[in-house]
């Protein structure tokens, strides 16, 4: 099977990366490296943010994907919890319609982690 990780460059992608290839499957991965660094391992790596990348083409090529990107990190959301969460939310409104348009699974991990946030929290533009 062919699977893309979005943000697979982090210690969870990395280890998942592992499995999937000692398993015999291909994995295309996209990171922007801004907390992590380039994977040992892979059949493809794109070092890109994925808010400015047209992801059809990746998309439509694999079977299933891995949605790991995220905000991470307690102090980083602790001190910018305004910009973790428009970043968050940014990534989702990009990567979900590719998604759709295309009917893959995917998976979802970080956000449902690190986006717990206190409500009365105030959103500026």
């Amino acid at each position: 099977m062919k699977y893309l990780l979005l943000g697979g460059a982090g210690f969870i992608g990395t280890h998942l990366t592992n499995r999937l290839m000692d398993e015999g499957h291909e994995v295309t991965i996209i990171d922007s490296l801004v907390t992590a660094r380039e994977p040992k391992r892979f059949t493809e790596f794109v070092n890109a943010d994925i808010r400015e990348l047209d992801l059809d083409q990746y998309v439509r090529d694999c079977d299933i994907v891995y949605f790991l990107s995220a905000s991470v990190g307690v102090a980083h959301i602790d001190k910018n919890p305004s910009s973790t969460l428009k970043n968050n939310i940014e990534l989702m409104q990009h990567v979900i319609p590719y998604l759709e348009k295309y009917n893959r699974r995917k998976y979802s991990h970080l956000h449902q982690k690190y986006m717990v946030m206190d409500l009365s929290l105030k959103l500026t533009h």
